[in-house]
């Protein structure tokens, strides 16, 4: 009689968890496209940003946006499949990291449109 008095809470207790269990299992793969897709606006404002401030000249300021649109259709095609490898993974955000220091460096090689 003691047992089944404990183990009635604990099974309660083990079902209010389950619901949370299971939604934090499914949303393993989001953080990834997540972060991608922030990353990927965050350049976008920061060559907006860029091109308002006159920091990037119009050359500068396309090939930029080229670069940006190559790394869009290769993210485009790693999802094709419906599924981002880590290998593909790893490779976008090398190519964001060196888009990144493109835009970094850009901006601050005081060239001006102005």
């Amino acid at each position: 009689m003691k047992l089944g008095k404990l183990l009635a809470p604990a099974a309660i207790f083990g079902m209010m968890l389950l619901p949370a269990a299971t939604a934090s299992a499914q949303n393993n793969h989001t953080p990834h496209k997540r972060s991608i897709n922030q990353r990927q606006q965050r350049q976008e404002s920061r060559i907006y940003n860029g091109i308002a401030s006159g920091e990037l000249t119009r050359r500068e300021a396309r090939r930029i946006e080229n670069q940006q649109e190559r790394i869009e259709l290769n993210e485009a095609r790693a999802r094709a499949d419906g599924n981002l490898s880590r290998r593909e993974r790893i490779r976008l955000n090398y190519q964001l990291n060196r888009a990144s220091r493109s835009i970094y460096g850009q901006k601050h090689d005081r060239q001006d449109r102005n």
